[in-house]
């Protein structure tokens, strides 16, 4: 895991405040590579061969190939072995050597089969090329700015980009605030947020030269195995789990697992006794709930893993700017606190890689909103449209307002963005005092679903998480919490063949469509039964107990730099928080949306405004 930066001509006070500012994504070594061209820079946390520092450059000038990588790719032993075969041998063990001998080798194409979690920035000297690349699933960062007539800048975060091109002070509008405030998260792919710097697009590689980009291919699909593409349900998803796994086992510093006792993390439990790697398996209790950890305890003596846990309390949220600040951008979910503080366990007991159950609930329907949307279809279908308009206005509060509300829209996109927000459009329309019904863009998730209405609601629902909660929420979190803590996290769930495989099973076996059917199935050899069944398991933190407390969100809400600068109405503001403190717990995860764009305004505080 590092921090990667690169420009074409960068200032020197402007490339060491930003590669100063990934110091947290790595600081086991910083490099700079200038060429002719472009300057890459890279903040190294070393998980695999140490002393094969990055930017790793091969050649002589002015035909140098360099490379600044972040992450880690499944199964590099065999990339290394195929890549020998063809006359092209790995001088180091880190993953970054890959892409650039497959490159030396193949071109463009030989990086279209690359699978893992990773972002990179390969320059060819010679040919004046710029190649940017990122994973499948968005688990690792990539940032650029420009590229329209000329070579783009990138960073592994929108800051770090901002703060590398030297642009000034963005200004945090209303619409880029409502769409944040309406679900936690923004489409980086789709919106600058007012830094300038967009993500590059998931899978894909595209490539640049000195007149801007030429060329844009997507990661080819990975090929089944024999066993995965036709064996029996259980038999394909058996290999395919057990595959997926040990592809994201490789390093040299010990390997961790963070344990929730739910589906997910059972299942990488499971699949790590299976391959025989005694893991260290780490959970979090929340001082003054219900504990999860003993669940935890229990699945991981099962399987013979160490076991370790904490509780906390209100006192993580001290760590709140610190992860704005290390992410550039504003994180709406206070699970990320949560995670922070299992990867500092980790940390604290020698693990240097955590593996985590993202991907889950995605691949095999695990969220409740997901399962909702047919029973949502079919009730758009038999009811009529003045009943489920009022049945929408009923004064409910949490999931049955929300469903309710999802009922009476027409559009099924729209709908599912109302099961996914965590504020009604007219809440916020009041908070940030403007008629937001005219800014559709700022809620237009429905790009995230197909627009055919006969489209199967699952598949929809499905790809909607996929494209959106999953790479601008969950990967955020765990990539940025685990790199605070000084470790890299790792999704090994995040697989193509096994997402591919899970859709396969949803469509030929009806029964599996319920949600984490095929997962309990698989574990049942392993676990038992009340260990495989239950509420749905996670580190979701008390956050209204939380910001209940008046020394945490008072101050922050009243900074005047913040009240100065904020696009929204401090007197609603105020209001809300009286509300939750008087029991209204729906403003809760709103208000830390809220709390996180004000510590976010904090941070561009430190920037000249124009």
């Amino acid at each position: 895991m590092c921090g990667i930066l690169g420009h074409p001509r960068p200032r020197s006070t402007d490339w060491e405040r930003a590669l100063a500012s990934l110091r947290f994504r790595g600081d086991d070594s910083v490099g700079t590579v200038c060429l002719q061209g472009c300057q890459l820079g890279v903040q190294r946390l070393a998980i695999t061969d140490p002393a094969a520092n990055q930017p790793l450059v091969f050649g002589e000038k002015p035909h140098r190939l360099a490379i600044a990588f972040n992450g880690n790719l499944a199964h590099p032993a065999r990339w290394r072995a195929r890549l020998a075969m063809g006359g092209h041998p790995c001088s180091t063990r880190n993953d970054a050597e890959i892409p650039l001998r497959l490159y030396e080798a193949e071109g463009l194409e030989g990086l279209l089969e690359l699978e893992g979690g990773f972002a990179f920035g390969l320059f060819d000297e010679g040919r004046g090329r710029l190649l940017l690349a990122r994973d499948s699933f968005g688990e690792k960062p990539l940032f650029l700015h420009g590229g329209d007539e000329s070579l783009p800048h990138f960073a592994s975060t929108p800051w770090a980009c901002l703060l590398v091109g030297g642009e000034g002070a963005p200004e945090l509008g209303p619409e880029d605030a409502g769409q944040f405030l309406r679900f936690g998260w923004v489409d980086w792919e789709q919106t600058s947020f007012g830094m300038g710097a967009r993500e590059l697009p998931r899978g894909e590689v595209w490539e640049f030269d000195h007149a801007g980009l030429r060329r844009r291919e997507k990661l080819a699909a990975p090929p089944l195995s024999e066993t995965e593409a036709n064996g029996r349900g259980e038999e394909a998803l058996d290999a395919c789990l057990l595959r997926a796994v040990a592809g994201r086992t490789g390093g040299d510093r010990p390997l961790g697992l963070l344990l929730s006792g739910g589906l997910d993390s059972s299942t990488l439990a499971v699949a790590l006794a299976r391959l025989h790697k005694r893991t260290a398996s780490f959970c979090l209790d929340f001082q003054g709930e219900a504990p999860e950890s003993p669940r935890a305890a229990r699945v991981a003596a099962h399987l013979g893993h160490p076991f370790f846990s904490r509780a906390i309390g209100p006192e993580a949220l001290l760590a709140w700017e610190a992860g704005v600040r290390a992410a550039g951008r504003p994180l709406g979910d206070p699970s990320f606190l949560a995670a922070y503080e299992v990867a500092r366990l980790a940390r604290e007991e020698g693990v240097g890689i955590l593996l985590s159950g993202e991907g889950g609930d995605e691949a095999f329907v695990g969220y409740g909103r997901q399962r909702a949307t047919p029973w949502l279809q079919l009730g758009r279908t038999l009811l009529p449209r003045p009943l489920r308009s009022a049945l929408a206005g009923l004064p409910l509060e949490g999931r049955g307002e929300r469903l309710l509300r999802a009922l009476g829209r027409d559009d099924p996109a729209e709908g599912y963005a109302d099961l996914c927000a965590q504020a009604a459009r007219p809440e916020l329309e009041r908070l940030l005092g403007v008629d937001l019904r005219a800014r559709p863009k700022a809620f237009d998730q429905a790009r995230h679903l197909p627009g055919d209405p006969t489209a199967d609601p699952l598949l929809q629902a499905s790809l909607t998480e996929e494209r959106g909660y999953l790479p601008q929420d969950l990967c955020p979190k765990l990539d940025t919490a685990t790199l605070m803590a000084g470790i890299e996290g790792r999704a090994p769930l995040l697989d193509r063949r096994l997402f591919a495989l899970a859709r396969r099973m949803r469509d030929t076996h009806p029964s599996e469509r319920e949600g984490k059917g095929p997962l309990r199935a698989w574990l049942a050899p392993f676990l038992p039964r009340e260990l495989r069944h239950g509420p749905k398991r996670g580190f979701g933190p008390p956050i209204a107990r939380w910001l209940a407390d008046r020394r945490y969100l008072d101050a922050l809400l009243s900074d005047p730099f913040v009240q100065r600068h904020a696009p929204w109405n401090h007197r609603v503001s105020q209001s809300w928080l009286a509300e939750l403190r008087r029991g209204h717990l729906a403003r809760a995860l709103p208000l830390f949306a809220l709390g996180s764009l004000a510590h976010f305004l904090r941070l561009i505080k430190t920037l000249p405004h124009g």
